[in-house]
């Protein structure tokens, strides 16, 4: 894998390709506070589910070009990462620490990009999946025919006060630590929260090769991520020697440890939890 040639620095409204999601107001914000992001379309960066995104890469899914309405879903969820990693790089005392600011910001990413979205731009449910999700418990059945009628839109408004999204966190939160017994769909986002911790565990391990061998993932990453500054002169290429420094030369992936750790639990979870299984 050549991924120095595939890092390309840009816009974060520029990876939207719904009009829907780039006049959003919440996309909006995120790409004024970014400026930029670095992106690579390499499918093997993305390929063992340790998140490139968290080493400052968001990735372009190739096999989503087909179906624009879930590219941007899954940006929105990267770019919601990069904004909350970008806050909070270098503050973290130890891996304890570390490892609950990882967990919240997935949970806040989650928030954005699998509930309230469908608040905020509500004719775009019909668009998404075909099978449910989550929010549907919430916004209410609806099919690619039903359009949008005034009850729903009136529990749409409800939903979207302060109130509604923090009622909204506090089930989720509870779907996250007690699924009800016989409701896959929570199962589903109580195993994203166990994968989540697996892996944070993956990154407590040393990189296990190059100048930083013996040091813990994390911290390479936190030390280096919060001493860049994206957009200043020369960026790009500070981030791209990095890159090969922390990059496997047998394999050519960056931080390899953590992509054979967390790349069987990332498959198994697909597996059995994925949304191919709801598709079924």
């Amino acid at each position: 894998m050549n991924l120095r040639s595939t890092i390309v620095a840009q816009r974060p409204l520029d990876l939207i390709k719904t009009d829907e999601q780039r006049h959003d107001r919440r996309m909006r914000e995120m790409d004024a506070a970014l400026g930029v992001v670095l992106t690579s379309d390499d499918p093997a960066l993305d390929a063992h589910g340790h998140f490139p995104t968290y080493f400052g890469i968001v990735p372009v899914r190739r096999r989503y070009a087909p179906q624009p309405v879930l590219s941007d879903l899954f940006t929105r969820h990267e770019l919601c990462h990069t904004a909350r990693f970008r806050e909070g790089y270098g503050r973290a005392k130890n891996f304890q620490d570390w490892t609950r600011r990882m967990v919240r910001i997935e949970l806040e990413a989650s928030l954005d990009s699998e509930c309230y979205v469908y608040l905020d731009i509500p004719s775009l449910r019909p668009r998404t999946f075909g099978h449910e999700i989550w929010m549907d418990r919430f916004i209410g059945p609806e099919t690619r025919e039903d359009g949008i009628g005034i009850m729903r839109l009136i529990r749409l408004s409800l939903l979207s006060s302060r109130t509604g999204r923090a009622w909204i966190r506090r089930q989720r939160l509870r779907a996250l630590n007690a699924p009800d017994f016989d409701d896959y769909v929570e199962h589903q986002i109580w195993n994203y929260g166990q994968q989540n911790m697996k892996w944070c565990a993956a990154w407590g391990r040393p990189v296990g090769y190059g100048p930083f061998s013996r040091l813990p993932a994390w911290r390479v990453v936190e030390d280096h991520m919060s001493a860049l500054r994206p957009g200043s002169d020369g960026w790009v290429d500070r981030h791209r020697d990095w890159l090969e420094r922390v990059t496997d030369p047998a394999t050519g992936i960056p931080f390899q440890a953590q992509a054979s750790a967390f790349s069987p639990i990332y498959e198994q979870s697909s597996r059995d939890f994925g949304n191919d299984v709801l598709a079924s």
